[in-house]
């Protein structure tokens, strides 16, 4: 991949991103809780594969784990934030498919909604700040 291909890709997930978190507010508004979250996991998903075409040049891994993304992009993380990212990546799995689906809808209350939403919205300002950084 040539460094103008690199950027593209770049760009098209920061795009991506910014696409996800209006569609998330959408469903936060909603109180669509298990597709919200599913757009949340999308949002930190997608920075943090722009992180690693961004610092690598290359593709990024065709992985959809948080936690994954984050090791392959080089970033150490404390103890508290593999747990919230581990918790999040599972939101991916929670709203595609239906068995998995009506047992996450029965746990998703307002309140763990808005709790993950706030921790989305944390990792998404940070990871905007650490993408601004190669700017």
């Amino acid at each position: 991949m040539t460094s103008i291909d690199s950027q593209k890709v770049f760009k098209y997930w920061l795009e991506e991103a910014e696409r996800s978190k209006i569609i998330m507010n959408i469903l936060l508004k909603k109180k669509e809780c298990a597709e919200a979250l599913f757009f949340g996991h999308l949002i930190l998903e997608k920075l943090f594969k722009a992180y690693f075409v961004k610092k690598n040049k290359k593709p990024a891994p065709p992985i959809h784990n948080l936690l994954s993304l984050a090791k392959e992009c080089g970033f150490v993380l404390e103890i508290k934030d593999k747990e919230n990212l581990d918790e999040i990546s599972r939101f991916n799995l929670a709203a595609r498919y239906d068995e998995i689906k009506q047992s996450f809808r029965k746990e998703c209350t307002l309140a763990f909604m808005n709790k993950y939403a706030v921790e989305i919205n944390k990792y998404y300002i940070w990871l905007k700040k650490e993408l601004s950084l190669f700017k």
